[in-house]
Protein backbone atom coordinates (compact mmCIF):
# COMPACT_ATOMS: atom_id res chain seq x y z
CA UNK A 1 0.00 0.00 0.00
CA UNK A 2 1.30 3.28 -1.16
CA UNK A 3 2.03 5.91 1.25
CA UNK A 4 -0.51 8.60 0.09
CA UNK A 5 -2.86 5.69 0.50
CA UNK A 6 -2.28 5.28 3.92
CA UNK A 7 -2.44 8.72 4.80
CA UNK A 8 -6.00 8.86 2.78
CA UNK A 9 -6.80 6.19 4.76
CA UNK A 10 -6.14 8.08 8.00
CA UNK A 11 -8.09 10.70 6.90
CA UNK A 12 -11.25 8.40 6.22
CA UNK A 13 -10.88 6.84 9.82
CA UNK A 14 -11.04 10.13 11.22
CA UNK A 15 -14.58 10.88 9.61
CA UNK A 16 -15.62 7.46 9.86
CA UNK A 17 -15.10 7.21 13.76
CA UNK A 18 -15.80 11.15 15.04
CA UNK A 19 -17.62 13.20 12.13
CA UNK A 20 -19.66 10.88 10.51
CA UNK A 21 -20.99 9.54 14.30
CA UNK A 22 -21.53 13.28 15.06
CA UNK A 23 -23.54 14.23 11.90
CA UNK A 24 -25.96 11.11 12.18
CA UNK A 25 -26.95 11.79 15.93
CA UNK A 26 -27.63 14.80 14.27
CA UNK A 27 -30.33 13.49 11.81
CA UNK A 28 -27.80 14.02 8.70
CA UNK A 29 -27.09 11.00 6.30
CA UNK A 30 -23.85 10.30 4.43
CA UNK A 31 -23.56 9.69 0.58
CA UNK A 32 -19.82 9.68 -0.22
CA UNK A 33 -18.29 12.95 0.85
CA UNK A 34 -21.91 14.71 1.52
CA UNK A 35 -23.67 14.67 4.47
CA UNK A 36 -27.61 15.84 4.26
CA UNK A 37 -30.20 16.61 6.67
CA UNK A 38 -34.09 17.58 5.58
CA UNK A 39 -35.52 19.94 7.93
CA UNK A 40 -39.13 20.54 6.66
CA UNK A 41 -38.75 21.74 3.32
CA UNK A 42 -34.77 22.68 3.08
CA UNK A 43 -31.62 20.58 3.42
CA UNK A 44 -28.52 21.01 5.61
CA UNK A 45 -25.86 19.98 3.67
CA UNK A 46 -21.98 19.51 4.34
CA UNK A 47 -19.53 18.24 1.97
CA UNK A 48 -15.55 17.07 2.68
CA UNK A 49 -12.98 19.04 0.17
CA UNK A 50 -10.16 17.48 -0.45
CA UNK A 51 -7.08 19.46 -1.65
CA UNK A 52 -6.04 19.43 -5.56
CA UNK A 53 -2.28 19.64 -3.83
CA UNK A 54 -2.63 16.58 -2.03
CA UNK A 55 1.16 14.76 -2.39
CA UNK A 56 2.38 11.54 -1.49
CA UNK A 57 3.42 12.91 2.05
CA UNK A 58 1.07 15.33 3.04
CA UNK A 59 -2.86 15.57 2.50
CA UNK A 60 -5.20 18.17 3.14
CA UNK A 61 -9.23 19.02 3.78
CA UNK A 62 -11.66 21.50 4.37
CA UNK A 63 -15.35 21.18 4.99
CA UNK A 64 -18.01 23.17 3.56
CA UNK A 65 -21.53 23.85 4.76
CA UNK A 66 -24.91 24.75 2.81
CA UNK A 67 -28.37 25.73 3.44
CA UNK A 68 -30.69 25.13 0.45
CA UNK A 69 -34.29 26.10 -0.23
CA UNK A 70 -35.76 24.35 -2.82
CA UNK A 71 -36.95 26.20 -6.50
CA UNK A 72 -35.54 29.54 -5.34
CA UNK A 73 -32.16 29.61 -7.65
CA UNK A 74 -33.54 28.55 -10.66
CA UNK A 75 -36.15 31.40 -11.08
CA UNK A 76 -33.12 33.77 -11.27
CA UNK A 77 -30.61 31.33 -13.25
CA UNK A 78 -32.80 29.54 -15.77
CA UNK A 79 -31.80 26.19 -14.74
CA UNK A 80 -33.40 23.25 -11.96
CA UNK A 81 -31.92 22.50 -8.61
CA UNK A 82 -28.77 19.77 -9.00
CA UNK A 83 -29.96 16.46 -8.58
CA UNK A 84 -27.05 15.92 -6.29
CA UNK A 85 -27.30 18.34 -3.76
CA UNK A 86 -23.61 20.39 -2.36
CA UNK A 87 -22.78 22.71 -0.12
CA UNK A 88 -22.35 25.43 -2.71
CA UNK A 89 -26.35 24.49 -4.36
CA UNK A 90 -27.36 25.77 -0.95
CA UNK A 91 -28.55 29.48 -0.98
CA UNK A 92 -26.53 30.40 1.61
CA UNK A 93 -23.19 28.74 2.41
CA UNK A 94 -20.19 28.91 4.16
CA UNK A 95 -16.80 27.14 5.12
CA UNK A 96 -17.41 26.94 9.23
CA UNK A 97 -14.07 27.39 10.76
CA UNK A 98 -14.50 31.76 9.18
CA UNK A 99 -17.50 31.66 11.87
CA UNK A 100 -15.89 30.52 15.11
CA UNK A 101 -14.02 33.13 17.39
CA UNK A 102 -11.07 33.10 17.20
CA UNK A 103 -11.00 32.16 13.40
CA UNK A 104 -10.04 28.35 13.30
CA UNK A 105 -8.45 25.99 11.02
CA UNK A 106 -10.00 25.77 7.67
CA UNK A 107 -7.92 23.31 6.18
CA UNK A 108 -7.10 20.66 7.97
CA UNK A 109 -3.15 19.15 7.45
CA UNK A 110 -1.54 15.43 7.72
CA UNK A 111 1.80 14.81 7.23
CA UNK A 112 3.35 11.04 6.45
CA UNK A 113 5.63 12.15 9.31
CA UNK A 114 2.83 12.84 12.12
CA UNK A 115 2.01 10.24 15.02
CA UNK A 116 -1.30 8.76 15.56
CA UNK A 117 -1.82 11.38 18.28
CA UNK A 118 -2.29 14.27 15.29
CA UNK A 119 -5.53 12.17 14.25
CA UNK A 120 -6.45 12.40 17.49
CA UNK A 121 -6.07 16.41 17.25
CA UNK A 122 -7.58 16.83 13.88
CA UNK A 123 -11.05 15.27 14.66
CA UNK A 124 -11.11 16.94 18.23
CA UNK A 125 -10.47 20.40 15.85
CA UNK A 126 -13.00 19.10 13.23
CA UNK A 127 -15.83 18.41 15.68
CA UNK A 128 -14.98 22.01 17.64
CA UNK A 129 -15.50 23.85 14.50
CA UNK A 130 -18.29 21.80 13.09
CA UNK A 131 -20.11 22.43 16.97
CA UNK A 132 -19.75 25.85 17.10
CA UNK A 133 -18.76 27.20 13.45
CA UNK A 134 -21.28 24.58 11.75
CA UNK A 135 -24.35 24.28 13.83
CA UNK A 136 -24.34 27.29 16.94
CA UNK A 137 -23.49 29.55 14.13
CA UNK A 138 -25.26 28.62 11.10
CA UNK A 139 -27.29 25.54 11.02
CA UNK A 140 -29.17 26.37 14.35
CA UNK A 141 -30.16 30.10 12.67
CA UNK A 142 -31.68 28.65 9.94
CA UNK A 143 -34.41 26.31 10.60
CA UNK A 144 -37.11 27.47 7.99
CA UNK A 145 -37.47 29.11 4.73
CA UNK A 146 -38.33 32.37 6.66
CA UNK A 147 -34.99 31.89 8.55
CA UNK A 148 -33.45 32.22 5.46
CA UNK A 149 -35.22 35.31 3.90
CA UNK A 150 -34.81 37.32 7.13
CA UNK A 151 -31.30 36.67 7.25
CA UNK A 152 -30.75 37.70 3.48
CA UNK A 153 -33.15 40.97 3.84
CA UNK A 154 -31.53 42.47 6.90
CA UNK A 155 -28.06 43.80 6.43
CA UNK A 156 -24.85 41.62 6.90
CA UNK A 157 -23.53 42.03 10.02
CA UNK A 158 -19.54 41.99 10.33
CA UNK A 159 -19.23 38.49 12.33
CA UNK A 160 -21.14 37.12 8.97
CA UNK A 161 -19.68 38.35 6.36
CA UNK A 162 -17.86 35.45 5.31
CA UNK A 163 -21.81 33.38 4.20
CA UNK A 164 -22.39 33.62 0.80
CA UNK A 165 -24.08 35.35 -1.24
CA UNK A 166 -21.60 38.31 -0.53
CA UNK A 167 -23.22 41.09 -3.25
CA UNK A 168 -25.95 42.43 -1.38
CA UNK A 169 -28.20 42.77 -4.42
CA UNK A 170 -28.68 39.03 -4.91
CA UNK A 171 -29.28 38.60 -1.45
CA UNK A 172 -31.95 40.62 -2.34
CA UNK A 173 -32.98 38.43 -4.72
CA UNK A 174 -32.59 35.33 -3.15
CA UNK A 175 -34.94 36.98 -0.29
CA UNK A 176 -37.54 38.07 -2.94
CA UNK A 177 -38.27 35.01 -4.28
CA UNK A 178 -38.72 33.46 -0.79
CA UNK A 179 -40.86 36.08 0.39
CA UNK A 180 -43.35 35.45 -2.63
CA UNK A 181 -43.32 31.56 -1.72
CA UNK A 182 -44.21 32.36 1.73
CA UNK A 183 -47.06 34.48 0.40
CA UNK A 184 -45.55 37.89 1.89
CA UNK A 185 -45.95 40.18 -1.28
CA UNK A 186 -44.81 43.33 0.38
CA UNK A 187 -41.54 41.70 1.56
CA UNK A 188 -40.92 40.43 -1.79
CA UNK A 189 -41.41 43.60 -3.81
CA UNK A 190 -39.82 45.53 -0.92
CA UNK A 191 -36.97 43.47 -1.80
CA UNK A 192 -37.04 43.38 -5.38
CA UNK A 193 -36.87 47.25 -5.50
CA UNK A 194 -33.84 47.19 -3.19
CA UNK A 195 -31.77 44.98 -5.38
CA UNK A 196 -32.68 46.77 -7.96
CA UNK A 197 -31.44 49.99 -6.13
CA UNK A 198 -28.46 48.94 -5.31
CA UNK A 199 -27.36 46.91 -8.65
CA UNK A 200 -28.04 49.83 -11.00
CA UNK A 201 -25.35 51.07 -12.87
CA UNK A 202 -23.28 48.16 -11.90
CA UNK A 203 -21.82 46.64 -14.92
CA UNK A 204 -21.53 42.96 -13.40
CA UNK A 205 -25.19 42.97 -11.83
CA UNK A 206 -26.76 44.20 -15.03
CA UNK A 207 -28.77 40.79 -15.22
CA UNK A 208 -30.17 41.65 -11.17
CA UNK A 209 -31.20 44.93 -12.04
CA UNK A 210 -33.61 43.51 -15.13
CA UNK A 211 -34.92 40.33 -12.98
CA UNK A 212 -35.61 42.88 -9.98
CA UNK A 213 -37.56 45.30 -11.90
CA UNK A 214 -39.57 42.69 -14.35
CA UNK A 215 -40.27 40.38 -11.66
CA UNK A 216 -43.81 40.07 -10.80
CA UNK A 217 -44.90 39.33 -6.89
CA UNK A 218 -47.55 37.04 -6.50
CA UNK A 219 -46.96 35.18 -9.17
CA UNK A 220 -45.38 32.06 -7.35
CA UNK A 221 -47.01 28.81 -5.99
CA UNK A 222 -47.64 29.19 -2.24
CA UNK A 223 -45.78 27.24 0.45
CA UNK A 224 -47.60 26.28 3.78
Amino acid sequence: MSRELTLQDRVKRIFKTRLTPYLVERGFKKDGRIYSRQVGRIQHLIDIQQSPYNRKDEVSFALNMGVHVPDVKPHFWKAPDNAKLIAASGILNVRPGFLVTPQETIWWYLKSSDDPDKDVDIGDDVLLVVEEGGFRRFFDRFQSERDVAQFLTEPRKKEDHHIAPHVESMCRIYAGIIWDQLGEYEKCKECMARAAELAKGKRLEADIEKFAREYVCGKLPRIA
